[in-house]
């Protein structure tokens, strides 16, 4: 198993943050979907425990579309689905990944703390020690010049986004370390146990790209995922792949929400969550027009079918998704 830590600071204040994160979700699996590909939101309804608040939510991850067609034929429907099972209580958020037909041989678990200010967390999930020997720190620059490759968008790359509404960026590479001075200069700084004390402002020192810009807000992502893979011979690559792979999706996540801060910033809690649910209607539609076929057409090509595509429709979750105790252990509020 591989346990990582992906620190992420993002120039956003600890209450923008769950809306900016909303907001993004929503559009992103809007624009991800079609061609069979998409998000299908199976179950979204308000969460409680020990008197916070949050969300609970089920979807099915649908990667048929991006699946080479050779390899599609070899497998059954329910390879090509993700299932994700999420606890969003912020500032903490536990997510929980599984494949039907790779059953406990595969399986991914994140859980997230959000803390105000650059925080140096040592161990914010808190790990068992021994977890802990085996955690890497991995800390991603959102500001680091992308590369221009074909997939290039100018329009998520914090290193040349200016921000009409909120005066904000561009980024330069480091950025959040000036804010941490700040932190010191200014008595906010992390205390002697680690934990960041945030100044009531929730901002720190000025932006060094630009002395003409409002001090920088800062909060910190702290998300520690642990994989697995347990085949033989393949969990090494297959590890390593996944961390690649996760590093990419956290650190693209983080350069949306602030690159499209002009669109959600200033938006209600309503209104946010008007705009999932219109988006959530779309994502239906696309996977409704667009589903790619498993019909019988497929089977003189080669596809080998398991009974869930004989028999039964997929089904939300097995009975260990469905309890929130087997995997909330504890909510840690800060």
């Amino acid at each position: 198993m591989k346990i990582i830590e992906y620190r992420i600071y993002a120039p956003l204040t600890m209450e923008e943050f769950p809306l900016s994160q909303r907001y993004v979700g929503a559009k992103a699996s809007t624009e991800n979907s079609g061609d069979g590909e998409g998000v299908e939101v199976i179950l979204n309804e308000p969460y409680e425990k020990d008197g916070h608040m949050g969300r609970h939510t089920i979807t099915h991850l649908h990667i048929a579309s991006k699946t080479p067609s050779y390899i599609r034929r070899l497998l059954p429907r329910d390879a090509l689905i993700v299932i994700e099972e999420c606890w969003d209580c912020f500032p903490y958020t536990k997510s929980v990944y599984k494949n039907l037909w790779l059953k406990d041989r595969l399986g991914l678990i994140t859980e997230t703390i959000h803390a105000p200010g650059v925080s140096n967390l040592e161990n914010p999930t808190h790990l068992s020690p021994e977890d802990l020997k085996k955690r890497k720190v991995d800390i991603i620059d959102i500001a680091l010049p992308m590369k221009k490759s074909k997939e290039y968008k100018c329009d998520v790359d914090p290193s040349v986004f200016h921000s009409e509404k909120t005066n904000r960026g561009p980024l330069k590479p480091g950025w959040w370390k000036q804010q941490a001075n700040g932190q010191k200069q200014n008595g906010s700084g992390p205390s002697p146990s680690g934990t960041p004390i945030s100044p009531t402002s929730d901002t720190q020192s000025p932006n060094p790209s630009d002395e003409t810009q409002e001090p920088l807000p800062v909060t910190t992502a702290h998300k520690v995922a642990k994989f697995w893979f347990r085949v033989p011979g393949l969990s090494t690559i297959a590890e390593n792949f996944a961390a690649g792979v996760l590093k990419s999706i956290y650190e693209g996540a983080i350069r949306q929400q602030f690159c499209w801060i002009d669109e959600w910033y200033g938006m209600t809690e309503a209104e946010i969550s008007a705009y999932e649910h219109g988006e959530i209607a779309k994502q239906k539609d696309c996977l409704l027009e667009d589903q790619v076929s498993f019909s019988d057409n497929d089977d003189e090509d080669g596809l080998v079918r398991s009974p869930v595509d004989q028999e039964e429709p997929l089904p939300v979750a097995n009975h260990e998704m469905q309890s929130p105790s087997f995997f909330e252990d504890e909510i840690v509020p800060l």
